[in-house]
C-alpha cells in the first residue's frame, strides 16, 4: 500500500518520520489512521512523539478517536513522556468528545473500568475539559468511590465548563463570560446528596456549594431556582460543609 511503501527503506524511528506524520494527517485515505495506529502498537515510543499525536488528532474521525482511547487505556501507556505529557492526551481526547457525541458516550462507559492510574487521570482530565452534566455526575461517582475530596478532583474545572460560557468580544482580543443555566445538573447532584452514600453525598454537597460560589462570581441565572430540588423537602444550602470550597 502507498503509506506502507513510504516506510520501506527508512529506519522506523519516530523522529525520522515527522514528514510522514504531516502527510498522514491530511491524507484522504482511512488507511492513514491504520498506519498511525500500527506504528504506536509496534513501538510505544511513537506515543512520545508529539507529531504522531498531532497527526492522529487532525484526522478528527471517530476511528481516530477510538484509536487514541484504546492506546491510552492499553497496558503499555506510560504516565509521563519526554516531549509532552498526559494533559496533551487529555486535550486531544476532549476535542474528540466535543466533535463526536458517540465517542463521548464511549469514554463515559470506559472510564469507570480503567484501572491504570495514568490512563484514569487522562480520561478524568478529558471529561472535565469537555464536561456536560452527565460528565460531572460521573466524576462525582468516581471521586466518591476513591474517597477523594473536591480539591483533589477535576470537578471545579468540569463545573466551570458547564456553568460558564465564553464568547470573544469582537476586535478586542478579550472574552465575555456569562452564566449558563444547569437545573438538571444541580438536581442530579442534590439527589446524590439525599440518596447517595456518605462519600458521594459529601462530594456532591461540595459541588453544589462550588456552583453557588461560581454563580456569585459570574452571575446568577434568573430562570434557575435557588433550591436544586425543592420537592425533596430537604433544605439548601446545608450548614457545616466538611471542607471549605
Amino acid at each position: 500500500m502507498l503509506f506502507r511503501s513510504r516506510l520501506e527503506g527508512r529506519r522506523l524511528e519516530p523522529w525520522n518520520l515527522r514528514e510522514l506524520f504531516s502527510a498522514l494527517s491530511y491524507a484522504p485515505s482511512a488507511e492513514a489512521e491504520n498506519v498511525l495506529s500500527e506504528l504506536a502498537k509496534r513501538d510505544k515510543r511513537f506515543l512520545n512523539e508529539y507529531d504522531w499525536l498531532v497527526a492522529l488528532s487532525k484526522r478528527n474521525t471517530l476511528t481516530a478517536a477510538r484509536i487514541l482511547l484504546d492506546l491510552i487505556c492499553s497496558a503499555s501507556f506510560p504516565g509521563k513522556r519526554g516531549s509532552h505529557d498526559k494533559m496533551d492526551f487529555g486535550k486531544k481526547l476532549s476535542a474528540f468528545m466535543t466533535s463526536h457525541e458517540q465517542f463521548r458516550k464511549e469514554v463515559y462507559e470506559r472510564f469507570p473500568n480503567v484501572a491504570d492510574g495514568s490512563a484514569k487521570s487522562v480520561l478524568e482530565y478529558a471529561i472535565a475539559e469537555a464536561a456536560d452534566a452527565e460528565g460531572v455526575l460521573l466524576l462525582v461517582r468516581n471521586g466518591a468511590a476513591q474517597d477523594k475530596r473536591f480539591r483533589t478532583t477535576a470537578l471545579y474545572t468540569a463545573l466551570l465548563h458547564v456553568l460558564v460560557e465564553q464568547t470573544p468580544i469582537e476586535s478586542s482580543g478579550m472574552q465575555q463570560l456569562y452564566s449558563l443555566p444547569a437545573p438538571e445538573l444541580r438536581k442530579g447532584l442534590f439527589t446524590m446528596v439525599v440518596k447517595g452514600d456518605a462519600a458521594e453525598s459529601r462530594l456532591a454537597t461540595e459541588c453544589l456549594a462550588a456552583i453557588d460560589e461560581i454563580r456569585d462570581d459570574y452571575g446568577h441565572v434568573d430562570a434557575e431556582p435557588r433550591h436544586p430540588d425543592v420537592a425533596t423537602g430537604v433544605p439548601w444550602p446545608q450548614i457545616g460543609l466538611t471542607e471549605p470550597i
